[in-house]
């Protein structure tokens, strides 16, 4: 469901920017951090929006703290709306220290997880252990997904991140995220404003291959970000981080419903459209 027939104003207006990929898709992806929705929460988040939700992560540790049945429940949920769910890399980063990642992962697929997130933001991995973490995470789940970039605003090296990144797909990752954290400033290729450091951003791109770019997740929380990613990639880049309230309004953003994107969608030319004019 994009727009369906039925829908309001379906036999009226069309979306100014037509999303190209419709679920299950691999590009344009949403991905929802959920920080502790209850069940409520999460169903009206699904009933009204679960056709622009791609992947739920379950942020930081937080499915330690889930009534097991309450946890359960949730990922039947996502499920049932095609979306896929998975534990933060906080959570996968404590099984590693805690020598338990692979009855975690084990745990994880039997509990009703469909992905899991390898990431060292907090801890240090070797490339040795890196990969044969993502191997061991592919054998559990379909989908697995890699996050590079240090949370504790660690210098982000465009060149190595972007060696990390094409290492991780070439080992079996489904998708790359780039660390931005849930405030969106301080980590990754964000300034302490929360603005994109253009010479980092550029230079990491340039030491990716064309194809690895449609695969990174770029986590952008806020509004000013997810513009900027959409005006440089178009609609369907891939976006994380993204709070469960804005859900739509990101939605409105790809399909040129804000002013924001309405302009790339040329439907008409503003200066051309006096007041009270309907254009033909």
């Amino acid at each position: 469901m994009i727009l369906t027939k039925n829908g309001p104003f379906a036999q009226t207006m069309t979306l100014p920017i037509q999303r190209i990929h419709a679920k299950p898709r691999s590009h344009g992806l949403t991905m929802i951090l959920d920080k502790g929705l209850g069940m409520y929460g999460l169903s009206d988040l699904l009933t009204t929006g679960g056709a622009y939700v791609d992947f739920l992560k379950l942020g930081f540790g937080t499915s330690l703290l889930y009534p097991a049945d309450v946890l359960r429940q949730k990922l039947a949920l996502a499920k049932a709306h095609d979306v896929i769910a998975y534990p933060g890399g906080t959570l996968t980063e404590i099984a590693y220290c805690q020598n338990n990642f692979e009855n975690f992962c084990r745990e994880a697929t039997e509990i009703g997880f469909a992905a899991l997130e390898i990431s060292d933001g907090t801890i240090s991995l070797s490339e040795r252990k890196r990969t044969a973490m993502i191997g061991t995470a592919r054998r559990s789940v379909s989908v697995v997904l890699s996050e590079i970039g240090k949370k504790n605003g660690s210098t982000f090296s465009p060149k190595i991140m972007a060696r990390q990144a094409e290492r991780d797909l070439a080992a079996g990752a489904n998708y790359v995220v780039v660390e931005g954290r849930e405030h969106g400033h301080s980590a990754g290729i964000y300034d302490n404003r929360g603005e994109i450091d253009v010479s980092l951003f550029e230079e990491f791109l340039d030491h990716l291959g064309p194809e690895s770019t449609t695969r990174i997740l770029w986590e952008a929380p806020q509004k000013t970000q997810q513009v900027a990613f959409m005006k440089r990639f178009g609609s369907e880049v891939n976006l994380g981080n993204i709070p469960p309230n804005d859900l739509l309004a990101v939605e409105s953003l790809r399909c040129g419903l804000r002013s924001d994107t309405l302009a790339t969608a040329m439907c008409f030319s503003p200066q051309n459209v006096e007041v009270g004019e309907q254009r033909e």
